[in-house]
């Protein structure tokens, strides 16, 4: 038993360094989440943004700052952030990737522009959709 676990780790690992894994990856693509603050006012955008597995932290964005991330869908393609947002006028938390939902994920674009641009502005958060090249009303503020 014990030569034959041997075997197959090793055909596992030979394979993994041996082969094009160029293709592979491709299946998983990388996306770049960008958060602008355009608030009125210049408001303080307090946000926090996290998965399953990452918290990406609590941070403050000053009047047209922003604050991004890039990662790589996982292995089971249910890659998740979601992020919740805080200033003086309204709340809110919502999905700003989805791997699983092909509305959000084509609104972020295609290739090697995957990139998901979140505005929060007085009245709401809108996303860029990359697809059509319009801006996109996704979520008003709750009070």
């Amino acid at each position: 038993m014990g030569t034959r676990l041997y075997f197959y780790l090793s055909f596992f690992f030979l394979s993994f360094f041996c082969f094009d894994l160029q293709p592979t990856l491709a299946k998983f693509p990388t996306y770049n989440v960008i958060i602008i603050n355009a608030l009125p006012d210049e408001a303080l955008l307090d946000l926090r943004c996290r998965s399953k597995d990452d918290d990406l932290g609590h941070h403050t964005l000053a009047f047209r700052q922003s604050y991004s991330w890039r990662f790589r869908v996982n292995f089971l393609g249910s890659t998740l952030f979601y992020c919740s947002f805080n200033w003086i006028h309204g709340h809110l938390t919502f999905d700003a990737f989805d791997n699983r939902n092909p509305k959000l994920r084509g609104a972020c674009g295609f290739g090697d522009e995957r990139v998901c641009l979140w505005t929060s502005s007085g009245d709401s958060v809108y996303l860029k959709d990359h697809g059509t090249g319009t801006i996109v009303l996704k979520n008003n503020w709750e009070h």
